[in-house]
């Protein structure tokens, strides 16, 4: 007997206690104003964003947070050697939605995480600088 995703979900929905349901709405909810605050206000650690401004061009427009080591390489077997793993969640600097968006066009992820992870190693890179050079004369 095969299940179609409505005949699954009705079946859920006998079995699940209706006020289980309430609460999953409602986790789903708070979930989606977690990530709006994450994005706007929070960092990752749950502290109150000090920064307002870029930590490389000086922008104040949508500043978001930069993991110094990617997530995506939280996992890999050489940054768990290397660093420690609240070093890894946490390391990171505000920047502007364009700088973040140009420093993961130009650079991969295990790039990023090996070489650059640090804001003065960021700075000291010539494609990154010439970016923020550029990036402050043309800033609003």
């Amino acid at each position: 007997m095969s299940l179609t995703q409505s005949s699954l979900r009705q079946q859920l929905k006998r079995h699940i206690p209706l006020r289980l349901r309430v609460f999953s709405k409602f986790f789903n909810i708070l979930g989606m104003v977690c990530y709006k605050l994450t994005n706007d206000d929070i960092v990752h650690s749950g502290q109150p964003r000090m920064a307002k401004l870029c930590a490389l061009c000086g922008s104040d427009e949508f500043i978001t947070f930069h993991h110094l080591i990617p997530k995506s390489c939280h996992g890999n077997k050489w940054f768990r050697k290397h660093f420690d793993k609240t070093v890894m969640r946490e390391s990171g600097i505000d920047i502007c939605r364009k700088c973040h968006s140009f420093i993961h066009k130009k650079f991969t992820e295990k790039v990023l995480g090996r070489e650059l992870n640090t804001l003065e190693k960021l700075r000291e890179n010539q494609i990154v600088h010439t970016y923020i050079k550029w990036a402050r004369k043309h800033r609003k």
